[in-house]
């Protein structure tokens, strides 16, 4: 008999939402899955996504760009989410500002992290039914050195596809 294993087994807080993160990624953001992202730890204060590097090589047999950008992006994304569920507060997430700067080459699997320290901006707004907007910035470690540094805004729209239709009218 082989026994499944959970993969959010060692997740400090709230494994279950980090399961339904990664379920979502899976199911919306199909590329996550094929690059290896995976979750890999949220306590409430900081959040880590981790992938593998070989499905994500460029040609000089480092982490490719593009690959770095969806790591950082998806991360950012994924604090988000948790902060809006730590605050029962509902809304969809858009990614509309982003700036990346990659310091050194990632040469081992990539691990981003965000955490409280890293994100400004308010929830308040969201949670009295307007926009709100959060930067957040997450760095991708190669082993110990910090290789990549990712700021995101992001805004978090209380009925994005009510806001779409309105405009569009």
């Amino acid at each position: 008999m082989v026994k499944t294993l959970d993969p959010m087994a060692n997740v400090l807080r709230k494994p279950e939402w980090c399961t339904e993160l990664q379920d979502r990624w899976g199911k919306h953001i199909p590329i996550s899955d094929k690059m290896g992202i995976k979750i890999q730890q949220y306590t409430g204060y900081q959040f880590q996504c981790c992938a593998q590097l070989n499905p994500n090589l460029n040609p000089h047999n480092t982490l490719f760009a593009g690959s770095a950008f969806t790591l950082a992006t998806l991360t950012g994304w994924g604090m988000a989410w948790l902060l809006m569920r730590e605050r029962d507060l509902q809304g969809d997430i858009v990614l509309v500002d982003s700036h990346i700067r990659y310091r050194h080459p990632v040469v081992q699997n990539p691990v981003a992290s965000t955490s409280l320290d890293g994100i400004s901006g308010d929830l308040d707004r969201l949670e009295s039914g307007r926009k709100a907007r959060i930067v957040v910035r997450v760095i991708i470690s190669s082993g110990e050195v910090e290789a990549i540094e990712f700021i995101g805004t992001y805004m978090l729209i209380p009925n994005y596809k009510a806001l779409v239709a309105q405009k569009s009218s």
